[in-house]
């Protein structure tokens, strides 16, 4: 999201665009619309030429292993962290914020402009 101008642009349910932030951008920048998704969203990728790969190169062994020790140690770990109000006053300190895959950015520049980003991987 560009602060300065309002715009914004996003992708969703990508599995094949090597950079999302990229693509949500190039929405922004190179078409009409706010939000592409799925299969539109990467042939659209494409066709602004970002770089575009198998989707065996997101992932890693670790993460792999880091995602399956997770659910089997603790189950809330899967639970959205928006989950209910009942769930969370049930879970108490219990239900702590276990985040896989999200990464950020703001940007603040001299002459005043916010940028925003955000990807979320699954």
């Amino acid at each position: 999201m560009n602060g300065r101008t309002l715009e914004a642009g996003a992708v969703a349910g990508v599995t094949v665009v090597r950079n999302p932030v990229s693509a949500a951008r190039a929405v922004m920048e190179r078409s009409k619309h706010v939000m592409m998704t799925g299969k539109g969203a990467e042939t659209f990728a494409r066709e602004a030429g970002l770089e575009i790969v198998d989707p065996a190169y997101f992932y890693t062994e670790d993460r792999w292993k880091g995602l399956l020790r997770a659910r089997m140690l603790d189950s809330t770990r899967q639970q959205l962290d928006h989950a209910d109000t009942a769930t969370a006053a049930r879970l108490g300190a219990e239900m702590r914020d276990y985040k896989f895959g999200t990464v950020g950015a703001v940007a603040l520049d001299r002459q005043g402009n916010l940028a925003a980003a955000t990807s979320t991987g699954a």
